[in-house]
């Protein structure tokens, strides 16, 4: 089922009017003093989505190794950040 463009703009519309008895400046000045609880808060949910797609971090037990992984870390770097969506024949 599909919504139309005009009923998203008429619940929006709705959504923005000032309640029964207060003015709309009275009504935005509440809102912007006492904003609406969210639980969890937009903060704790960026947190845990963007946590949850962070690999762990496994500590090297060597300089050796330690090095390995900042060499092979590098070349990931470039080739999926630097030239991603490069071809191979602009390199």
């Amino acid at each position: 089922m599909a919504i139309s463009r005009s009923l998203i703009f008429s619940l929006f519309l709705i959504l923005l009017a000032p309640h029964p008895g207060h003015s709309e400046s009275t009504w935005i000045s509440d809102c912007l003093i006492n904003p609406p609880v969210v639980d969890p808060s937009p903060l704790e949910q960026m947190v845990r989505f963007i946590g949850n797609s962070i690999p762990t971090l496994e500590i090297p037990d060597s300089a050796e190794k330690w090095d390995a992984e900042a060499d092979q870390l590098r070349e990931r770097i470039v080739e999926e950040v630097v030239y991603k969506g490069v071809p191979d024949s602009w390199r």
